[in-house]
């Protein structure tokens, strides 16, 4: 029973409580005259009742305690509106929905709307799930959250951490979208990190869709694309993606390098497996001494690139459709390959073997662009000692050329042609020291002028 008694102070009516506790039942959801009238109840120690023309203006204080549909509120303080039809609790407030939490300074619930606003330092909590934010809205009928101002998610399920401006969280709360300087971390079984103007994510982070300005970090690389789709075992990347990687190394130190229209990895335990770069790719890996200083460059691009990583290191590569190889030495010594299909085998990021297949064509030019070899062949297959040729075996077509310029002919020779089926070559800091043909094989030597005065005087 409620001890008390009305009175007015100003012409307005007043509810003066004498016992310590009050109970106050307000409201039953009925339709009366076609009019809805919402149901909640709220119990606190004092309750105060202002009423000026048709609106009414509650106010309870003292261990406030509410039930609003099925959502249980305690506070502070309470104030209940009849013209917004609307509750603000303030002073320390907790909502309990179900297995959902919510903490805050403030909470408006509009009772039409089923709408919940929390403000002042929220933490919402679901399922050892939480949320942080400086508002958040909680929309009972549609199961969705909004949260703004600083907003911070943790899914530990999966080991995720969402940063944003704002947050919109549906699908029983694993699913959303965050906006503005969004931020996804992804630590279980991979280190990954994504960063956009907008992040779209699915089973509480295990699947995230970055758009505008995405940068991310997956198995040691460093990714910035246009948009992405990244699943648990894989990342799609559109809108002229860039790729790095950068390895440390007892002789040194390895700069890898991705571009192409698209790029896609394949994912396994944190690391990346297999990297597939389509339109206009190109890989290129560079290394630096121990003080560094650049020692060697590698490229390979064409039409498509698949390279399979072996413990963040680029191991086998193939290219296909406009394929071409280069491999540069820290002296400028360069080899060149172009096929249809070109495949490269590497180690701590050099070039070990490069093989060619369908029409390909190589070459050879020393540091001082004094001398060149060119090559030709229906597969083409070069053995690398450091970043020369050290082998090569030509086979279908076969055509291998020596070709001086004039400071290097007086000393070693003029222009050599050697051609046949198959042609096998041993070379040694450059220099071919053995040559071996098979099959209707034709050799040609053109001889300096050197060399012909003195056939002459002869």
């Amino acid at each position: 029973m409620i001890k008390g008694r009305w009175h007015t102070v100003g012409g307005v009516w007043r509810f003066r409580r004498r016992a310590f506790w009050s109970f106050v039942f307000l409201g039953a959801l009925c339709v009366l005259c076609g009019e809805t009238v919402f149901a909640y109840e709220i119990r606190a120690e004092r309750m105060e009742t202002v009423q000026e023309g048709g609106a009414v203006r509650r106010t309870y204080t003292g261990r406030v305690e509410a039930l609003l549909d099925s959502v249980s509120v305690r506070s502070a303080q309470a104030v209940y509106s009849s013209a917004t039809e609307e509750v603000v609790f303030s002073g320390g407030v907790e909502a309990v929905d179900g297995a959902r939490r919510a903490v805050g300074d403030t909470l408006v619930y509009a009772l039409k709307a089923r709408r919940a606003i929390v403000s002042g330092g929220v933490l919402v909590t679901e399922g050892g799930r939480e949320l942080r934010a400086a508002r958040v809205v909680l929309l009972r009928g549609e199961d969705r959250v909004e949260a703004a101002g600083g907003v911070e998610a943790w899914y530990p399920e999966r080991g995720t951490r969402l940063w944003a401006d704002t947050l919109e969280v549906t699908s029983g709360g694993d699913s959303g979208i965050a906006r503005g300087g969004a931020r996804l971390v992804r630590t279980d079984t991979d280190t990954f990190a994504m960063a956009a103007k907008a992040i779209r994510f699915a089973r509480g982070g295990e699947r995230a869709e970055g758009e505008e300005d995405v940068e991310m970090t997956v198995g040691g690389f460093v990714a910035r694309c246009s948009r992405a789709v990244c699943d648990s075992d894989s990342v799609a990347m559109a809108g002229a993606p860039v790729l790095n990687r950068f390895r440390e190394r007892s002789d040194g130190a390895e700069h890898s390098e991705v571009r192409a229209a698209q790029v896609g990895l394949s994912v396994a335990q944190g690391s990346v497996r297999r990297l597939t770069a389509t339109g206009d790719a190109r890989v290129v890996q560079r290394r630096f001494d121990t003080v560094g200083a650049p020692s060697g460059w590698s490229r390979l691009e064409g039409d498509t690139l698949v390279v399979e990583v072996e413990r963040g290191e680029m191991r086998h590569a193939t290219s296909e459709g406009g394929a071409k190889s280069v491999s540069r030495d820290a002296d400028s010594s360069e080899v060149e390959m172009t096929a249809g299909r070109i495949t490269v085998l590497s180690e701590e990021g050099r070039v070990r073997r490069v093989r060619g297949e369908g029409q390909g064509r190589a070459s050879h030019r020393s540091a001082d662009g004094s001398e060149r070899s060119a090559l030709a062949g229906d597969a083409i297959e070069i053995e690398m000692e450091g970043d020369r040729m050290g082998g090569v075996l030509l086979q279908g077509h076969a055509v291998c050329e020596y070709l001086p310029d004039e400071r290097t002919a007086p000393k070693r020779g003029g222009k050599s042609r050697l051609s046949g089926d198959r042609i096998g070559l041993a070379l040694q800091g450059g220099e071919v020291k053995r040559a071996t043909g098979e099959g209707g094989v034709v050799g040609a030597y053109w001889m300096t002028e050197e060399e012909r005065g003195k056939e002459n005087a002869k």
